[in-house]
């Protein structure tokens, strides 16, 4: 029975889908506190990229490193990230509430908010791929995001669907919970994937030139990139 067979195309899918859900309750339960939120979403990325490029390891192991080692940062663009949420779900509020309001301003600030949650979906996976300082990150990933704006929109789209899906058929709450946050990232990873390679130097020494991208690697130098800086 060849399809029982360890490298299968049944079997590679199954191991696959298991590691998407080990990947997805990872997540989850690291983002029930809320403040380890940006460092749980890094470590997803950081985990999806490398199984999206065959380098997974552990996958308990690989999430864990990147969620220790980026989680400062991750903690510092997440709150900048709650209090941008914040802001827009207060104007919100505060327009619904509102006497004569200005005609449209709910529509501008509808729009500003999508374009917003599109330019920074690229800001979490470089700071899971790349060392850099926060500022440069952000702008890095805002970078990533407009030059790619196409694939920002799709990441975007992905990310909100299992929301949209909930919403129409409480019938996919089991596939949302198992698959519902792994699922979208990985599908994220393939599309940021040849992306971030036009961003990983070729010479493998030096960091592409003014935009300052080092390529996080293992400790073992087994990526095959370029070696950074222990953070």
């Amino acid at each position: 029975m060849k399809f029982l067979n360890i490298d299968s195309p049944l079997m590679r899918f199954l191991s696959r889908m298991g590691d998407l859900m080990l990947l997805n309750l990872l997540t989850a339960v690291l983002c029930i506190p809320i403040i380890t939120a940006g460092a749980a979403i890094t470590a997803l990325h950081y985990v999806s990229l490398k199984m999206v490029r065959g380098e997974e390891g552990y996958i308990f192991k690989d999430y864990m490193k990147s969620f220790k080692q980026n989680f400062k940062q991750a903690t510092i663009i997440w709150a900048i990230g709650l209090v941008i949420i914040l802001i827009f779900v207060g104007d919100y509020f505060i327009l619904l509430n509102a006497q004569n309001v200005p005609q449209g301003l709910g529509t501008i600030i509808l729009a500003v908010s999508i374009i917003v949650f599109v330019v920074t979906r690229y800001v979490f996976p470089v700071l899971s791929h790349f060392e850099n300082t926060v500022p440069k990150t952000i702008k890095n990933g805002v970078f990533m995001s407009m030059l790619a704006a196409p694939k920002a929109l799709c990441m975007a789209v992905l990310e909100i669907a299992p929301i949209v899906v909930l919403y129409f058929s409480v019938r996919v709450v089991p596939v949302v919970l198992l698959f519902g946050i792994a699922l979208p990232a990985y599908l994220d990873a393939m599309l940021y994937n040849t992306t971030f390679k036009k961003f990983e130097p070729a010479d493998k020494e030096e960091p592409v030139s003014d935009m300052d991208f080092h390529v996080v690697v293992d400790d073992e130098g087994t990526d095959g990139e370029v070696p950074s800086e222990d953070r």
